[in-house]
């Protein structure tokens, strides 16, 4: 796992501020660096590409790669939080002109369904109402 003093350039900026300006944790910057350098490596694949240069358009083709590589949808959006919140501290420093992913949405997440009493416990809950009445 990458350190934050490994991090170069803009993502190792964000990361200072996160700690030093925002005084969070260091499991939250860590996890901030996680999020970040699948960014990274999603723009380094991508000729003649930069963190700075990264449009609306090739931002929304982040999160299919990562529902590609398998993460779920709460994943993905933590992801997306974190570009978003990258990307506002890159504009405030004046090293991007715009958020490319303001309007980028993550897959809903998987609804999970109620776990279910199975027979056995019914007919225990039915002799037991039954009894105490």
């Amino acid at each position: 796992m990458p350190t934050k003093k490994q991090t170069t350039g803009p993502i190792a900026l964000f990361l200072d501020y996160l700690q030093t300006q925002r005084r969070l944790s260091e499991h939250t910057v860590m996890a901030y660096q996680r999020d970040l350098t699948k960014l990274e490596a999603f723009v380094d694949k991508r000729n003649e590409l930069t963190l700075s240069t990264l449009s609306a358009k090739e931002a929304r083709l982040f999160p299919a790669q990562l529902h590609a590589q398998g993460l779920s949808g709460r994943s993905i959006q933590r992801v997306l939080s974190a570009a978003r919140s990258f990307y506002r501290f890159l504009m405030r420093e004046g090293l991007a002109q715009n958020n490319p992913f303001n309007d980028v949405r993550a897959p809903k997440p998987e609804k999970k369904l109620p776990n279910t009493l199975n027979i056995t416990l019914c007919l225990t809950y039915i002799v037991f109402s039954l009894i105490a009445t």
